[in-house]
């Protein structure tokens, strides 16, 4: 009977073991999940400021380029046409 008793004591604690162990098990897979999220996170956040900071140099890159067509094109109507420059000067 003690022996019984005894098997069955262990048989318990084994299972409070195993028990414990699994909730340890979840807890670090949680932990890893919460922590590939928030480096997943992390990296898309990176690529958004490095789209958007793309996309602002890009913008003032066709807004010089804009302006310098512009400038050459008034030039060109400032110029006056239909005669011939005097190069014996």
């Amino acid at each position: 009977m003690a022996e019984t008793q005894r098997k069955a004591q262990k048989d318990q604690q084994d299972v409070q073991i195993d028990q414990a162990r699994m909730q340890v098990e979840l807890q670090k897979h949680q932990m890893d999940n919460q922590t590939k999220i928030a480096i997943k996170n992390a990296e898309l956040t990176h690529k958004t400021i490095q789209n958007s900071a793309d996309n602002q140099s890009e913008e003032r890159q066709n807004q010089m380029d804009n302006q310098s067509n512009m400038a050459v094109e008034m030039q060109k109507l400032q110029q006056p046409q239909g005669v011939i420059p005097n190069v014996n000067q």
